[in-house]
């Protein structure tokens, strides 16, 4: 624990590390009410809100972790492959579409645990993939306990997100199942991280590719943006669900008053000896 502590105190600038974790809880809440509003859509439109969702997904956990890795060593100057971490933030994407997709596109509690599990696994590849992504002018080691315990920990943590979606799809922002979310994958990058060692090497050279604060500014804004265009679009789905529902109660009541006047009229035909006429003023 004071490996951990230690890491997130004094080896990350706070203020990132506040960023990432704001960035985490927003995407989180986002993708859970997405997929909140999924369950109660028809065929078509269940695999669009889903998909969507795990868009929402990915994006949040590759830039909570990206965002975080801004504040990590700032002074050993680390760089990334642009390659290596454009194949992070798709693999993450890719397996948390595939997860809320397989859990959600039919009801089946099995299906729930196997959307937590893949998007834990999304999960996973954003970290380790974007760590390979690193480069500086040393070498990169990993503690393999606390490794171990991230990968475990996290995606254990975040593969309670499908069942919780299924035990309480009514909750309020489906806070339940994005608590999961947030956890998992705070626990899995901060415990992980806790585990790097960032060695010097004499007379390495300088590292290639891209310096994290080069394009940080410009990759948290649009994932930023991605996010909040994604959490405008579920607040107007959920403002058209509820009108439509109350559309239908109020048809469905309508409805229900024709058909006790009618049965009501025929109830007073049946019971009255005498035929009814009616007629105008002349007859």
């Amino acid at each position: 624990m004071w490996r951990i502590y230690s890491s997130i105190v004094y080896e990350h600038d706070l203020a990132y590390v506040a960023l990432a974790a704001a960035v985490c809880v927003l995407s989180s809440f986002t993708a859970a009410g997405i997929a909140q509003r999924a369950l109660g859509a028809e065929r078509l439109q269940r695999l669009a809100w889903l998909a969507v969702g795990g868009l929402v997904t990915g994006a949040g956990i590759w830039t909570t972790h990206f965002t975080a890795m801004l504040g990590f060593a700032r002074e050993a100057g680390l760089h990334f492959d642009p390659l290596a971490a454009a194949l992070s933030l798709t693999l993450c994407t890719l397996f948390s579409t595939l997860g809320w997709v397989t859990g959600f596109a039919q009801q089946d509690r099995l299906r729930g645990v196997a959307a937590g599990v893949l998007i834990g696994a999304g999960l996973g590849f954003a970290h380790f993939f974007d760590m390979t992504a690193l480069r500086f002018a040393g070498h990169l080691s990993f503690d393999i306990d606390l490794t171990i315990t991230s990968l475990v920990g996290g995606m254990s943590i975040t593969a309670l997100a499908g069942p919780l979606l299924q035990r309480f799809p009514h909750a309020a922002l489906a806070w339940p199942t994005a608590c999961a979310l947030v956890l998992g994958t705070l626990f899995l990058h901060f415990v992980a991280i806790s585990g790097v060692n960032l060695g010097s090497t004499a007379g390495a050279p300088a590292a290639e590719g891209l310096e994290l604060a080069e394009i940080s500014s410009g990759v948290i804004a649009g994932c930023l943006t991605l996010i909040a265009a994604a959490l405008g679009l579920a607040f107007h789905g959920h403002r058209v669900a509820k009108l439509t529902a109350a559309d239908r109660k109020e048809l469905a009541a309508t409805v229900q008053a024709l058909r006790a006047s009618e049965a009501d009229h025929r109830a007073f035909i049946d019971l009255n000896p005498q035929i009814q006429w009616l007629a105008d003023a002349h007859g």
